[in-house]
């Protein structure tokens, strides 16, 4: 046989819908499914704290020192509070 004739050589008798759950079933072998990651939580940044309370970055500092904000956490040389935590923050101070 040429290489053309080799080229439309069919192997298989598949319709498009067997060949579509061969290759799904392929796929699924070599990577399977993963468990939904846990949702990190979401961070806000010193800017947006000092805009969401109308406060500057000095004063940030000096309600983390006297616990009005809580600790926060420190990733890359940025500062960052959790949101859950400042929202917590707020509920308990109404």
């Amino acid at each position: 046989m040429t290489n053309m004739q080799n080229e439309n050589l069919s192997l298989f008798n598949l319709t498009v819908s067997d060949f579509k759950k061969l290759i799904a079933h392929a796929f699924s072998e070599h990577f399977p499914k993963r468990e939904k990651e846990k949702s990190l939580p979401k961070l806000l940044t010193m800017s947006e704290v000092m805009i969401h309370f109308s406060i500057t970055k000095p004063t940030i500092y000096k309600w983390v020192k006297f616990n009005i904000l809580p600790e926060p956490l420190k990733i890359g040389g940025l500062v960052y509070f959790r949101k859950e935590d400042v929202e917590l923050m707020i509920a308990n101070n109404k």
